[in-house]
């Protein structure tokens, strides 16, 4: 196994200019620089963590803390693509993942804190919820960067990565009107739920500016002549009603909802959605912690990742 002997004297430098090369350190000139990393993967050389931490004062290893009380949390689509896409960005970034779960218990308490005491990790993402709780108590102390998966209101000065649920809304809303809707009704609203009012807010916003009013769908859909739903459960419930009613989808009743999984390109006639990019999300957060290390920065961003429409034969 090589060892960074090995690849200085292959590079010709010391120990040390290896060293910052490893470190990304900006005293290394690039004629040089190129000379390590050819020599590093000649010999396959892997660098050791330890040794880094030691001469950077850094574990080079991002905590990331889920909600295990949620049901089936581990394998829910939508948390497992957020989770991919900050395991990419996160070894990209020459870091380590550690996955946490909120309330894991190690030695009679909980394994976020023993992992925090001990310094194990240099930054944590966790989902927004877990920041509204008390739970924050726990790891704020520690006063390590932090970014939050989900919206949070501009109080807790943390930086955070969500859809734009707002625009997902808004156009949801434009797309029906363009095809000639015009009592656009907005259904599975849950004022609980940030992600799912910040929809029903984008929706109200086009309608009120095309001089319509927000309309709940009555039960005999009579009021209605298109409905914007909250999931992809919801939309088929509704689309299942409509065939009870004998209203015909689109002529009758348009149908739009938000995302894709698991039901929209399936089912007949296959639904019209907002995509949401949560892979996209994953990778914004691990950037944005990945920045916050990097400049040693303590400052907030809220950041969006933008939506698309998928338009299919329900609208």
């Amino acid at each position: 196994m090589a060892t960074i002997n090995d690849v200085a004297k292959m590079a010709g430098v010391g120990t040390t200019t290896v060293s910052r090369v490893i470190n990304n350190s900006p005293l290394v000139s690039n004629e040089t620089k190129q000379k390590v990393l050819a020599a590093i993967n000649k010999l396959n050389y892997y660098p050791s963590n330890l040794a880094r931490g030691l001469a950077t004062y850094s574990t080079h290893t991002i905590g990331l803390i889920m909600d295990n009380t949620m049901d089936k949390v581990y394998a829910n689509p939508f948390i497992y693509e957020v989770f991919r896409g900050i395991e990419k960005s996160v070894y990209e970034g020459g870091y380590n993942l550690l996955l946490l779960g909120k309330n894991t218990r190690q030695n009679g308490k909980l394994a976020v804190e023993n992992v925090l005491h001990g310094k194990m990790v240099d930054g944590l993402i966790l989902q927004n919820h877990l920041i509204v709780s008390n739970y924050l108590d726990n790891i704020e102390k520690y006063k390590l960067p932090i970014v939050a998966i989900g919206k949070l209101d501009k109080k807790y000065n943390i930086s955070s990565v969500d859809i734009d649920n707002f625009n997902a809304g808004y156009i949801c809303a434009q797309h029906l009107y363009e095809k000639g809707y015009k009592k656009i009704a907005f259904a599975g609203i849950d004022p609980n739920k940030i992600f799912a009012n910040d929809r029903y807010i984008g929706y109200k916003k086009y309608i009120k500016e095309k001089g319509l009013i927000p309309i709940v769908p009555n039960e005999s859909f009579s009021n209605v002549d298109s409905i914007i739903c909250i999931d992809n459960i919801y939309a088929y419930k509704i689309m299942l009603k409509c065939k009870k009613l004998g209203k015909k989808i689109p002529n009758d009743i348009g149908i739009i909802t938000f995302d894709n999984y698991p039901l929209a390109e399936y089912v007949e006639p296959p639904i019209t959605n907002i995509e949401t990019d949560l892979y996209e999300v994953g990778i914004q957060a691990g950037n944005e912690i990945l920045r916050k290390l990097k400049d040693n920065s303590n400052d907030a961003r809220s950041i969006k990742v933008p939506v698309s429409i998928n338009i299919r034969s329900s609208t």
